[in-house]
């Protein structure tokens, strides 16, 4: 199929760290700027890096519950 319609998310620690450890190892692809995304009502911080193939890697942190 397509490539640039697919892709996979990762739930993981450390988000910061992470995105830190793509950028020193050269990563030069794109990569977004951290973002705050709501999945059933669960806030997530998130960036994305899109390959050279053009799929597309989610990777988010949950954040605790907004509580109001």
């Amino acid at each position: 199929g397509d490539p640039t319609q697919d892709g996979c998310a990762f739930h993981v620690d450390g988000l910061s760290a992470l995105f830190d450890e793509f950028k020193r190892n050269g990563l030069q692809k794109e990569i977004s700027e951290f973002d705050v995304e709501e999945q059933d009502g669960v806030p997530w911080t998130v960036f994305y890096v899109v390959a050279p193939d053009g799929l597309c890697y989610w990777f988010g942190e949950r954040q605790p519950a907004v509580q109001g």
